[in-house]
């Protein structure tokens, strides 16, 4: 489910790029950015679990 709420910002993102509106841009951008960080540690520690 949280890969929805990531791939959902960064359509924003892109959104914003195109529509070229700078607060859309910059809020999706670091929204991405942490949702994505955190996605990356969640499927990470995910693997992990499953190899124990």
């Amino acid at each position: 489910m949280y890969i929805v709420l990531v791939t959902g910002v960064f359509l924003w993102f892109i959104y914003g790029c195109l529509k070229q509106d700078f607060p859309i841009i910059l809020a999706n951008a670091f929204t991405f950015l942490f949702a994505a960080t955190i996605l990356y540690f969640k499927l990470r520690n995910d693997s992990k679990e499953s190899k124990k």
